[in-house]
């Protein structure tokens, strides 16, 4: 359905207001008007601001096709190249620290290299039973260990930051069994939230026989009476207090 200009500026011009489109919704002054009303110029602007920005979208869908061939044919072939030279670092640092003349404190850095390496390339390429036995042979624990005890320790953290019970550390042996219960939490908090805000208010529950009665039965307390309460033969007469003399009201004496 096509759009026209008093669809859209129904509620800015003025009856009878002599306006011209251009491309195609573009407001001009004619010849008869002097200048265009503020909420004109600002129609123009908005206009112009959703050109522009179409243009860059318009831009964008247009190489995301060159950006994916370009990272399938030089990113992706280099970044294996980098991860295969890593991991024969890695081996190569392992048959280095076999040869003697190493300090001990030369031996344990030389480890912290090996086992750094071999975690970072099992994290970003999965199982790979030769680096596991290489992290395992220079470090305290095998690589499953420490990363089920790194995940532990990130949800104390996490169960402190959130206040969630993540329940038992019995299933936890990665990070993405973590993220999974973090999940689970936030999805039942979020449903309780829901339920709580659809929830219909209580209605108040009617009293039984027995209340009523117990109510009926307890004994009303009296008001308690104005101290100048009129009487009620006197009822039409002013209510004044008396008010004791002061020493400065006090007839003085005659001398």
């Amino acid at each position: 359905m096509p759009v026209t200009l008093p669809e859209i500026m129904s509620d800015d011009l003025a009856p009878g207001a002599n306006v011209s489109l251009v491309n195609p919704l573009q407001l001009t002054a004619s010849e008869a008007e002097k200048a265009l009303t503020p909420s004109q110029k600002k129609f123009n602007t908005l206009l112009r601001q959703i050109e522009k920005s179409r243009r860059t979208l318009g831009l964008w869908h247009e190489n995301i096709a060159g950006y994916r061939k370009a990272h399938a044919e030089i990113l992706t072939p280099l970044q294996t190249d980098l991860q295969a030279g890593h991991r024969r670092w890695a081996f190569a640092l392992d048959a280095a620290l076999t040869q003697k003349g190493w300090t001990r404190t030369e031996r344990e850095f030389l480890r912290e290299l090996i086992c750094d390496a071999a975690a970072d390339l099992l994290e970003g390429n999965g199982d790979d039973p030769e680096l596991e036995d290489l992290f395992s042979r220079h470090a305290e624990v095998d690589f499953a260990t420490q990363k089920r005890e790194q995940a532990l320790e990130m949800k104390k953290m996490a169960e402190a930051i959130t206040g969630f019970e993540l329940g038992e550390d019995d299933g936890i042996e990665s990070e993405s069994d973590l993220f999974q219960r973090l999940k689970q939490g936030f999805e039942a908090r979020d449903d309780a939230q829901t339920a709580e805000q659809t929830a219909p208010p209580a209605r108040r529950r009617k009293p039984t026989a027995a209340q009523q009665h117990s109510s009926a039965a307890r004994p009303k307390r009296s008001r308690p009476r104005n101290r100048c309460a009129r009487s009620t033969a006197s009822w039409q007469a002013p209510c004044t207090q008396t008010a004791s003399p002061t020493p400065s009201s006090a007839k003085r004496r005659p001398r």
